[in-house]
């Protein structure tokens, strides 16, 4: 008897602080935010630059006669 009375006082309390206790603070339970804009920022910035070293790379000299023979003939139409 004295048991069972422990268990169902046990239980009561149990499902009492499970709902009237406060409850911890889960940030996964909770819309993340992206990077903000100063990384973004940065992000761009290192991407420019990485490009920007790409395109100041000469052009092989096939192309740039591909090129010259492609503007003829679009002069020509």
């Amino acid at each position: 008897m004295e048991y069972e009375r422990r268990r169902l006082l046990r239980a009561a309390l149990h499902r009492v602080a499970e709902t009237e206790a406060p409850r911890r603070y889960r940030p996964e339970r909770h819309y993340m935010r992206g990077p903000g804009p100063k990384t973004l920022a940065k992000i761009g910035e290192m991407l420019r630059a990485e490009l920007e070293e790409e395109t100041r790379e000469m052009l092989p000299e096939q192309w740039l006669h591909l090129l010259e023979a492609l503007g003829a003939a679009q002069t020509r139409e």
